[in-house]
């Protein structure tokens, strides 16, 4: 009965990666508090988050269409998209260093910036691969424009 209690315990105690998950969580809700109160740059403008949003569906997108087409292997294309993505990183660490004078603020922003990409590069590949509508349910204009 006991042992049953102990191992219950050691289910649920975190382990080092629960740690940094929940310390990158709060610097990330930080970074977002202090975008909404204008301490810091996140984003300059809606260009730049169409920049970073595509800087995260592009290899997606690359990825799809490659499929579509039949490719088998993607290492060639991995080497591409990887030193593509990095150079992007790079454009988008110096432009929010640019806006954030303070390196730490520059990083915060940062940090905010590339989960938010990731998250508006998925809204936009959902809304791009939804599954068909169901019987009696009408589909959007956009989606019939998309579709066509």
């Amino acid at each position: 009965m006991i042992e049953n209690h102990i191992h219950q315990a050691e289910n649920l105690a975190l382990s080092h990666l629960d740690y940094v998950l929940w310390a990158l969580a709060a610097i990330w809700v930080l970074g977002l508090i202090l975008g909404m109160l204008k301490q810091i740059v996140v984003y300059r403008d809606f260009n730049d988050v169409m920049f970073c949003g595509l800087t995260v569906t592009l290899p997606i997108a690359a990825f799809f269409i490659l499929m579509n087409m039949g490719a088998t292997s993607f290492h060639g294309l991995a080497s591409y998209i990887g030193w593509f993505e990095a150079a992007m990183a790079l454009v988008i660490l110096v432009r929010t260093s640019i806006d954030n004078r303070n390196p730490f603020k520059a990083v915060l922003a940062f940090m905010v910036k590339i989960p938010v990409a990731i998250l508006l590069a998925v809204n936009i590949v959902d809304f791009l691969i939804r599954p068909e509508t169901q019987p009696g349910q009408e589909m959007t204009q956009t989606h019939r424009i998309i579709r066509s």
